[in-house]
């Protein structure tokens, strides 16, 4: 009893600290990001090997203020999760721009899509505005603290998305993936196994799950890639909509566009993709990419 208060409290206090004003947020975590630096050296440590395989030119002074970027963005981004559980439609709306968002309305108009995101930072918040706009559709995996599974699953269903386990098998999620409906989706993470294809990234083969291919091809979606950034001067994030992409069907094209998409983003701003993600763990390099 005593913990689940305890969780509910911290909740609250988490949430409630997305309506300070936006220059105060960025103080906090200014100092969040500079703890969260010292003290989380296995983070940092996968962070860094990320940056260096992705861009070996980067190094001393650039990659370390890559670094501290990263644990910013991670942090201030955090002080925003209050309107992501709690926020109206307005205030939702007020803080996120979306560029192309024709191409998505286009690409619904003739039947169902699967948005292609990235691990981004922003990808809580890129979710919960297209739930105000369409009708969506996305996967859940349940945090293990009960109290913060019961908010994060509430709040992205009460603007009415179609919620799934995220160990949903193909049939499930085909069902629900009707024309006029989006698939919230996201492959991007190094996938060894059987349901695995490799793909180029930054040069290196990496494997990557083949479910797309799979799911473009059976129900008939186009593929609709989105990125996500946040901007630290304004307080407001900012949606990027591609043109759709018809006719995913071979498994090697899906994995070449997910990595394609995933490192048109990383080379935009690498320190809002959540650089905890290690990448390259099954990329047979000389020296084990993080160690292990």
């Amino acid at each position: 009893m005593v913990t689940r208060v305890a969780s509910f409290m911290a909740i609250g206090f988490v949430g409630a600290l997305a309506w300070l004003p936006h220059s105060f947020k960025n103080t906090i975590a200014r100092a969040f990001a500079a703890l969260s630096y010292r003290h989380y050296p296995k983070a940092r440590h996968i962070a860094e090997r990320n940056l260096r395989l992705c861009f070996p030119q980067m190094h001393g002074e650039a990659l370390q203020a890559a670094l501290r970027d990263y644990f910013f963005n991670w942090a201030r981004i955090w002080l925003d999760v209050g309107y992501i559980w709690w926020g109206s439609r307005a205030q939702i709306d007020r803080l996120v721009e979306i560029e192309g968002e024709a191409h998505l309305q286009s690409a619904l108009s003739a039947g169902p899509v699967i948005i292609l995101v990235n691990h981004s930072l922003n990808l809580e918040m890129a979710s919960q505005a297209l739930n105000v706009r369409f009708d969506m559709i996305g996967f859940v995996k349940a945090p293990k603290n009960q109290a913060l599974a019961n908010v994060v699953h509430q709040s992205r269903a009460r603007f009415g998305a179609t919620l799934l386990p995220r160990e949903s098998g193909l049939r499930a999620v085909i069902k629900a993936l009707r024309p006029g409906r989006a698939l919230y989706y996201f492959a991007d993470e190094d996938f060894e196994g059987k349901h695995a294809v490799e793909s180029s990234l930054f040069g290196y083969q990496r494997p990557t799950l083949r479910v797309l291919a799979g799911l473009a091809r059976t129900s008939g979606a186009q593929v609709v890639p989105l990125t996500a950034q946040f901007d630290s001067e304004t307080g407001l994030y900012r949606l990027s909509i591609q043109p759709p992409i018809a006719n995913v069907e071979t498994v090697q094209q899906a994995a070449d566009l997910v990595s394609a998409h995933l490192e048109r983003e990383l080379r935009e701003n690498p320190s809002q993709y959540l650089l905890r993600i290690p990448l390259f763990r099954s990329v047979p390099l000389a020296v084990k990419p993080y160690g292990w």
